[in-house]
């Protein structure tokens, strides 16, 4: 009995060690990704406004009070010198208005919060990529130093990718980056609560969709993403498992 406890102790301590070690490692790709997007587009923080910046943004007389918020919510219109039914993304003018009452055209606060998102959803990306190993190999703990190093190199890919740069760099597709982190962020919290079972945690995750489409529309393939997710990892492809998923999660 005294040689199992003893056993049983010194596995508890392989595994806290463990656990510690992989809880440094994943800081660790977090603060790299991070200085990644920081880095790479560092050199944006002086660029001026351009195209539909102009009209959303420099013309825009609806960003220049927050008492206008409200507005944005309730008429289909992204600008003051634009005619209603143009577009429906009152969270992403709504952050202008924020950087407006801030620093008024100062370009860089515009660029800043634009780089500060896509450093979101690169985190976001290692995240979830990590998440969906742990659902692939059914156990929490699953995931070793392999799939985290995956996790960093993808996110890191996403980073640093070129086919982000107009989405960082101009200053209106920023709906894309807003819209974009709250989208991974719902798809996080939806696997969290098909495996947690934890009514809240559904709750975040409609939240966040709602936040996601009030940025830009393309949030609409969001019920898709989470179905295909459920077909390929929880269910595991099979098929009366997933039909009760859908039942139970997609559809209730």
């Amino acid at each position: 009995m005294n040689k199992q406890n003893k056993e049983f102790r010194n596995q508890g301590t392989i595994n806290k060690s463990y656990g510690k070690k992989i809880r440094k490692i994943k800081y660790y790709h977090i603060l790299l990704v991070t200085i990644a997007c920081l880095a790479v587009y560092s050199n944006s923080l002086k660029n001026a406004f351009v195209y539909d910046d102009v009209t959303i943004i420099v013309e825009n007389n609806l960003i220049r009070s927050l008492k206008n918020i409200p507005l944005l919510f309730t008429r289909p219109v992204i600008s003051s010198t634009q005619r209603m039914g143009k577009g429906y993304r009152p969270l992403t003018v709504a952050s202008f208005a924020v950087n407006y009452w801030l620093g008024g055209l100062n370009v860089t606060g515009y660029h800043i919060v634009g780089i500060f998102f896509h450093s979101v959803n690169s985190i976001l990306v290692y995240l979830l990529i990590i998440m969906l190993f742990r659902i692939d190999k059914g156990n929490e703990d699953a995931p070793g130093n392999m799939e985290y190093r995956i996790a960093f190199f993808v996110s890191l890919l996403f980073a640093v990718h070129p086919i982000n740069s107009e989405a960082v760099n101009y200053i209106w597709q920023r709906s894309v980056l807003m819209a974009t982190c709250f989208y991974l962020s719902g798809i996080i919290l939806f696997v969290r609560y098909v495996t947690e079972k934890r009514f809240h945690i559904y709750l975040f995750s409609i939240l966040f969709l709602i936040l996601s489409l009030m940025s830009k529309e393309i949030a609409v393939t969001f019920p898709v993403m989470i179905m295909l997710i459920d077909w390929y990892l929880i269910s595991g492809f099979k098929k009366d498992i997933f039909l009760k998923n859908v039942k139970k999660y997609h559809f209730s």
